[in-house]
Protein backbone atom coordinates (compact mmCIF):
# COMPACT_ATOMS: atom_id res chain seq x y z
CA UNK A 1 0.00 0.00 0.00
CA UNK A 2 2.87 2.47 1.12
CA UNK A 3 4.56 1.60 -2.10
CA UNK A 4 0.90 2.25 -3.95
CA UNK A 5 0.88 5.67 -2.42
CA UNK A 6 4.54 6.53 -3.05
CA UNK A 7 4.47 5.63 -6.66
CA UNK A 8 1.54 8.18 -7.06
CA UNK A 9 2.93 10.72 -5.21
CA UNK A 10 6.12 10.32 -7.50
CA UNK A 11 4.30 10.11 -10.51
CA UNK A 12 2.14 13.74 -9.25
CA UNK A 13 5.81 15.23 -8.83
CA UNK A 14 7.63 14.31 -12.23
CA UNK A 15 3.83 15.76 -13.85
CA UNK A 16 4.35 19.04 -11.59
CA UNK A 17 8.08 19.38 -13.05
CA UNK A 18 7.14 19.12 -16.38
CA UNK A 19 4.25 21.23 -16.33
CA UNK A 20 5.99 23.97 -14.82
CA UNK A 21 9.29 23.10 -16.93
CA UNK A 22 7.20 23.63 -20.04
CA UNK A 23 4.57 26.43 -18.85
CA UNK A 24 7.76 29.05 -17.83
CA UNK A 25 8.95 29.19 -21.65
CA UNK A 26 5.18 28.85 -22.75
CA UNK A 27 4.78 31.98 -20.18
CA UNK A 28 8.09 33.75 -21.47
CA UNK A 29 6.94 33.48 -25.09
CA UNK A 30 3.72 34.79 -24.47
CA UNK A 31 5.21 37.70 -23.29
CA UNK A 32 7.70 38.72 -25.84
CA UNK A 33 4.31 38.00 -28.36
CA UNK A 34 2.09 40.82 -26.58
CA UNK A 35 5.56 42.84 -26.30
CA UNK A 36 6.20 42.70 -30.06
CA UNK A 37 2.45 43.81 -30.51
CA UNK A 38 1.84 45.79 -27.90
CA UNK A 39 1.65 49.88 -28.84
CA UNK A 40 3.83 52.41 -26.50
CA UNK A 41 2.33 55.83 -26.96
CA UNK A 42 4.83 58.72 -25.10
CA UNK A 43 3.87 62.18 -24.39
CA UNK A 44 6.72 64.82 -25.47
CA UNK A 45 6.50 68.38 -24.19
CA UNK A 46 8.12 71.46 -24.53
CA UNK A 47 7.94 75.22 -23.58
CA UNK A 48 8.96 76.44 -27.02
CA UNK A 49 6.87 78.58 -28.94
CA UNK A 50 5.05 76.45 -31.90
CA UNK A 51 7.19 78.51 -34.96
CA UNK A 52 10.82 77.36 -32.78
CA UNK A 53 13.23 75.34 -34.81
CA UNK A 54 12.85 72.20 -32.04
CA UNK A 55 9.09 71.47 -33.94
CA UNK A 56 11.12 70.28 -36.32
CA UNK A 57 13.27 68.27 -34.37
CA UNK A 58 10.01 66.50 -32.91
CA UNK A 59 7.75 66.01 -35.86
CA UNK A 60 11.30 63.40 -37.24
CA UNK A 61 11.33 62.11 -33.88
CA UNK A 62 7.32 60.98 -34.26
CA UNK A 63 8.05 60.05 -38.22
CA UNK A 64 11.03 58.11 -37.10
CA UNK A 65 9.46 56.43 -33.99
CA UNK A 66 6.79 55.19 -35.71
CA UNK A 67 8.36 54.08 -38.67
CA UNK A 68 11.21 52.40 -37.17
CA UNK A 69 9.01 50.54 -34.29
CA UNK A 70 6.35 49.54 -37.22
CA UNK A 71 3.43 51.51 -35.11
CA UNK A 72 4.63 50.18 -32.06
CA UNK A 73 6.04 53.38 -30.50
CA UNK A 74 4.18 57.07 -30.83
CA UNK A 75 5.00 60.20 -30.25
CA UNK A 76 2.58 62.84 -29.21
CA UNK A 77 3.74 66.54 -28.69
CA UNK A 78 2.93 69.07 -26.65
CA UNK A 79 4.73 72.42 -26.95
CA UNK A 80 3.77 75.96 -26.04
CA UNK A 81 3.98 75.36 -22.55
CA UNK A 82 0.92 72.89 -22.89
CA UNK A 83 2.03 70.50 -20.31
CA UNK A 84 3.27 73.27 -18.36
CA UNK A 85 6.35 75.40 -17.88
CA UNK A 86 9.83 73.77 -17.83
CA UNK A 87 10.14 73.43 -14.07
CA UNK A 88 6.45 72.01 -13.98
CA UNK A 89 6.82 69.36 -16.92
CA UNK A 90 10.30 68.40 -15.02
CA UNK A 91 8.04 67.06 -12.04
CA UNK A 92 5.71 65.42 -14.03
CA UNK A 93 8.08 63.57 -15.88
CA UNK A 94 10.12 63.00 -11.89
CA UNK A 95 6.86 61.18 -10.76
CA UNK A 96 5.91 59.86 -13.87
CA UNK A 97 2.97 61.61 -14.93
CA UNK A 98 4.41 63.24 -18.00
CA UNK A 99 6.50 60.91 -20.03
CA UNK A 100 8.92 63.11 -21.81
CA UNK A 101 10.59 66.67 -22.52
CA UNK A 102 12.48 68.50 -24.23
CA UNK A 103 14.11 71.83 -22.25
CA UNK A 104 16.87 73.51 -21.16
CA UNK A 105 20.10 71.31 -19.92
CA UNK A 106 20.50 74.06 -17.04
CA UNK A 107 17.29 73.40 -15.18
CA UNK A 108 18.75 70.15 -13.97
CA UNK A 109 20.62 72.06 -11.55
CA UNK A 110 17.85 72.15 -9.38
CA UNK A 111 18.37 68.65 -8.37
CA UNK A 112 22.22 68.12 -9.80
CA UNK A 113 24.28 71.01 -8.70
CA UNK A 114 27.30 70.46 -11.12
CA UNK A 115 24.91 71.55 -13.73
CA UNK A 116 25.43 74.90 -13.08
CA UNK A 117 28.79 75.13 -14.49
CA UNK A 118 26.64 75.12 -18.22
CA UNK A 119 25.89 78.81 -16.97
CA UNK A 120 28.95 79.88 -16.05
CA UNK A 121 30.23 82.61 -18.32
CA UNK A 122 33.37 81.41 -20.30
CA UNK A 123 33.70 77.66 -18.51
CA UNK A 124 34.01 76.36 -21.83
CA UNK A 125 35.70 77.22 -24.95
CA UNK A 126 33.56 74.84 -27.12
CA UNK A 127 30.55 73.32 -27.92
CA UNK A 128 32.94 69.92 -28.07
CA UNK A 129 34.34 70.55 -25.07
CA UNK A 130 30.61 70.48 -23.47
CA UNK A 131 30.51 67.64 -25.06
CA UNK A 132 33.14 66.23 -23.91
CA UNK A 133 32.55 67.01 -20.11
CA UNK A 134 29.16 65.09 -20.85
CA UNK A 135 30.67 61.95 -21.71
CA UNK A 136 32.91 62.36 -18.55
CA UNK A 137 33.03 60.48 -15.55
CA UNK A 138 32.91 63.57 -13.19
CA UNK A 139 29.27 64.15 -15.31
CA UNK A 140 28.23 60.47 -15.20
CA UNK A 141 27.75 61.10 -11.36
CA UNK A 142 25.01 63.88 -12.14
CA UNK A 143 23.72 61.42 -14.92
CA UNK A 144 23.11 58.30 -12.12
CA UNK A 145 22.12 60.81 -9.27
CA UNK A 146 19.27 62.00 -11.57
CA UNK A 147 18.01 58.37 -12.89
CA UNK A 148 18.17 56.61 -9.07
CA UNK A 149 17.68 59.28 -6.96
CA UNK A 150 15.06 61.58 -8.88
CA UNK A 151 13.54 59.28 -11.81
CA UNK A 152 14.93 61.07 -14.52
CA UNK A 153 16.28 59.47 -17.51
CA UNK A 154 18.34 61.84 -19.73
CA UNK A 155 18.48 60.02 -23.42
CA UNK A 156 20.16 63.10 -25.32
CA UNK A 157 21.89 66.20 -24.30
CA UNK A 158 22.99 66.23 -27.99
CA UNK A 159 20.10 69.33 -29.02
CA UNK A 160 23.58 71.60 -29.23
CA UNK A 161 21.94 75.27 -29.82
CA UNK A 162 24.22 78.14 -31.26
CA UNK A 163 26.93 79.84 -28.67
CA UNK A 164 25.35 82.90 -26.56
CA UNK A 165 26.60 86.70 -27.92
CA UNK A 166 26.65 89.90 -25.88
CA UNK A 167 25.08 93.01 -27.56
CA UNK A 168 24.79 96.69 -26.81
CA UNK A 169 24.18 100.25 -27.71
CA UNK A 170 27.99 100.49 -27.93
CA UNK A 171 30.83 98.11 -29.00
CA UNK A 172 31.78 95.64 -26.24
CA UNK A 173 35.27 94.77 -27.03
CA UNK A 174 36.69 94.14 -23.97
CA UNK A 175 35.31 93.46 -19.85
CA UNK A 176 35.80 97.44 -19.51
CA UNK A 177 33.43 97.81 -21.71
CA UNK A 178 30.59 96.80 -19.45
CA UNK A 179 31.78 98.63 -16.56
CA UNK A 180 28.58 100.30 -15.21
CA UNK A 181 25.93 99.06 -17.91
CA UNK A 182 22.49 97.97 -17.29
CA UNK A 183 22.54 94.55 -18.58
CA UNK A 184 19.58 92.41 -18.89
CA UNK A 185 19.62 88.90 -17.22
CA UNK A 186 16.76 86.60 -16.45
CA UNK A 187 15.74 85.65 -13.37
CA UNK A 188 18.33 83.24 -12.62
CA UNK A 189 20.88 83.95 -9.55
CA UNK A 190 24.04 82.28 -11.61
CA UNK A 191 23.84 84.85 -14.70
CA UNK A 192 23.40 87.87 -12.22
CA UNK A 193 26.79 86.55 -10.86
CA UNK A 194 28.59 86.02 -14.02
CA UNK A 195 27.45 89.42 -15.55
CA UNK A 196 28.42 91.48 -12.37
CA UNK A 197 31.75 89.91 -11.80
CA UNK A 198 32.29 91.20 -15.37
CA UNK A 199 31.06 94.66 -14.19
CA UNK A 200 27.89 94.89 -14.88
CA UNK A 201 24.88 96.64 -13.45
CA UNK A 202 22.62 93.45 -13.71
CA UNK A 203 19.25 94.11 -14.44
CA UNK A 204 16.31 91.18 -14.37
CA UNK A 205 14.14 91.49 -17.47
CA UNK A 206 11.69 88.81 -18.35
CA UNK A 207 12.66 87.57 -22.30
CA UNK A 208 8.83 89.01 -23.70
CA UNK A 209 9.84 92.57 -22.67
CA UNK A 210 13.72 92.45 -24.00
CA UNK A 211 13.37 94.31 -26.84
CA UNK A 212 11.25 96.97 -25.40
CA UNK A 213 13.46 97.59 -22.62
CA UNK A 214 16.57 98.16 -25.03
CA UNK A 215 14.41 99.98 -26.79
CA UNK A 216 13.33 102.10 -23.39
CA UNK A 217 16.02 102.45 -22.03
CA UNK A 218 15.75 100.02 -19.29
CA UNK A 219 18.89 97.96 -19.76
CA UNK A 220 21.63 99.23 -22.81
CA UNK A 221 22.80 96.07 -23.14
CA UNK A 222 22.57 91.90 -23.04
CA UNK A 223 22.99 88.31 -24.06
CA UNK A 224 21.17 86.02 -26.13
CA UNK A 225 21.68 82.67 -28.32
CA UNK A 226 22.94 83.71 -31.71
CA UNK A 227 19.67 82.32 -33.29
CA UNK A 228 17.61 84.45 -30.66
CA UNK A 229 19.42 88.05 -32.02
CA UNK A 230 16.90 88.55 -34.92
CA UNK A 231 13.72 86.36 -34.19
CA UNK A 232 13.21 88.78 -31.04
CA UNK A 233 14.90 91.54 -33.47
CA UNK A 234 17.29 92.89 -30.50
CA UNK A 235 19.51 94.00 -33.33
CA UNK A 236 17.85 97.29 -33.49
CA UNK A 237 18.16 98.82 -30.34
CA UNK A 238 21.60 97.30 -29.78
CA UNK A 239 23.57 97.11 -32.94
CA UNK A 240 26.79 96.08 -31.89
CA UNK A 241 27.18 92.53 -31.40
CA UNK A 242 29.93 91.04 -29.72
CA UNK A 243 30.58 86.77 -30.96
CA UNK A 244 32.15 86.31 -27.73
CA UNK A 245 30.96 82.42 -27.36
CA UNK A 246 30.49 82.74 -24.15
CA UNK A 247 28.47 80.21 -23.22
CA UNK A 248 27.39 77.04 -25.46
CA UNK A 249 23.56 75.81 -24.27
CA UNK A 250 22.33 72.95 -24.69
CA UNK A 251 18.41 71.71 -25.01
CA UNK A 252 18.34 67.75 -23.43
CA UNK A 253 15.81 65.46 -24.07
CA UNK A 254 14.94 63.54 -20.33
CA UNK A 255 12.47 60.98 -20.02
CA UNK A 256 10.22 59.89 -16.89
CA UNK A 257 12.41 56.64 -15.69
CA UNK A 258 9.45 54.79 -15.33
CA UNK A 259 8.57 55.00 -18.42
CA UNK A 260 12.19 54.37 -19.95
CA UNK A 261 12.37 50.91 -17.90
CA UNK A 262 8.27 50.10 -19.04
CA UNK A 263 9.70 49.84 -22.54
CA UNK A 264 10.83 46.90 -23.93
CA UNK A 265 14.87 46.82 -24.80
CA UNK A 266 14.34 46.66 -28.35
CA UNK A 267 12.10 50.08 -28.42
CA UNK A 268 14.69 51.40 -25.84
CA UNK A 269 17.54 51.49 -28.40
CA UNK A 270 14.89 52.50 -31.46
CA UNK A 271 14.57 55.34 -29.31
CA UNK A 272 17.75 56.24 -28.09
CA UNK A 273 19.15 55.56 -32.08
CA UNK A 274 16.36 57.95 -32.97
CA UNK A 275 17.09 61.19 -30.52
CA UNK A 276 20.57 60.89 -30.88
CA UNK A 277 20.15 60.96 -34.68
CA UNK A 278 17.18 63.74 -34.37
CA UNK A 279 19.67 65.81 -31.79
CA UNK A 280 22.79 65.87 -34.65
CA UNK A 281 20.56 66.99 -37.50
CA UNK A 282 18.68 69.58 -35.04
CA UNK A 283 22.12 71.10 -33.92
CA UNK A 284 23.22 71.54 -37.80
CA UNK A 285 19.32 72.98 -38.35
CA UNK A 286 20.62 75.44 -36.24
CA UNK A 287 23.60 76.25 -37.40
CA UNK A 288 22.69 77.03 -40.16
CA UNK A 289 19.56 79.67 -39.45
CA UNK A 290 22.22 81.62 -37.74
CA UNK A 291 24.15 81.86 -41.41
CA UNK A 292 20.62 83.45 -42.87
CA UNK A 293 20.17 85.58 -39.84
CA UNK A 294 23.75 87.07 -39.62
CA UNK A 295 23.15 88.16 -43.52
CA UNK A 296 20.07 90.01 -42.19
CA UNK A 297 21.19 91.76 -39.30
CA UNK A 298 23.98 93.20 -41.24
CA UNK A 299 21.83 94.29 -44.05
CA UNK A 300 19.79 95.68 -41.27
CA UNK A 301 22.40 97.95 -39.45
CA UNK A 302 24.39 95.26 -37.12
CA UNK A 303 27.93 95.38 -36.67
CA UNK A 304 29.85 92.40 -35.44
CA UNK A 305 32.65 91.93 -33.37
CA UNK A 306 35.21 88.93 -32.68
CA UNK A 307 37.04 89.67 -29.43
CA UNK A 308 39.95 88.17 -28.00
CA UNK A 309 38.39 85.91 -25.36
CA UNK A 310 41.36 85.94 -23.13
CA UNK A 311 40.99 89.19 -21.42
CA UNK A 312 36.79 87.76 -20.26
CA UNK A 313 38.12 84.58 -19.27
CA UNK A 314 40.96 85.88 -16.73
CA UNK A 315 38.22 88.15 -15.17
CA UNK A 316 35.91 85.28 -15.39
CA UNK A 317 37.99 83.11 -13.59
CA UNK A 318 38.41 84.31 -9.94
CA UNK A 319 34.14 83.49 -9.96
CA UNK A 320 34.87 79.82 -10.07
CA UNK A 321 35.83 79.50 -6.27
CA UNK A 322 33.16 81.83 -4.80
CA UNK A 323 30.18 79.81 -7.09
CA UNK A 324 31.90 76.67 -5.35
CA UNK A 325 31.67 78.09 -1.77
CA UNK A 326 28.10 78.99 -2.17
CA UNK A 327 27.26 75.63 -3.17
CA UNK A 328 27.06 75.68 -6.96
CA UNK A 329 28.09 72.74 -7.44
CA UNK A 330 29.11 69.57 -5.29
CA UNK A 331 32.64 68.30 -7.26
CA UNK A 332 35.25 69.95 -5.65
CA UNK A 333 37.68 71.60 -7.94
CA UNK A 334 35.16 71.57 -10.74
CA UNK A 335 36.23 74.33 -12.39
CA UNK A 336 39.72 72.82 -13.17
CA UNK A 337 38.40 70.15 -13.85
CA UNK A 338 36.80 71.34 -16.88
CA UNK A 339 39.48 73.32 -17.65
CA UNK A 340 41.72 70.70 -17.67
CA UNK A 341 39.55 68.77 -20.44
CA UNK A 342 40.29 72.12 -22.89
Amino acid sequence: MKKGILSIVAVLALSALLFTGCSAPAAQNKQEQEDETQVYTIKIGSAVAVEHPQNMAAKKIQELLKERSGGRLIAEWYPAEQLGNENTMLENVQVGLQDAMIGSSEIYANYCPDFNILGMAFAFESAEHVQKFFKSDTFKVSLDKLSNEFGIHIVSLGFQKNPRAIFGKKPILVPEDLEGVKFRVPNIPIWEKNFRQLGAVPTIVAWSEYPFALLQGVVDAGEATYESIYSMKLHEAAPYISLLAYAYPVEAFAMSQKTWEKLPEDLQQILQEVVDETALWYSEQIKASWLSDKEKISAEGGQFFEPDKEPWIEKMAPLADKLEAEGYWDTPDLYQIVQDMR
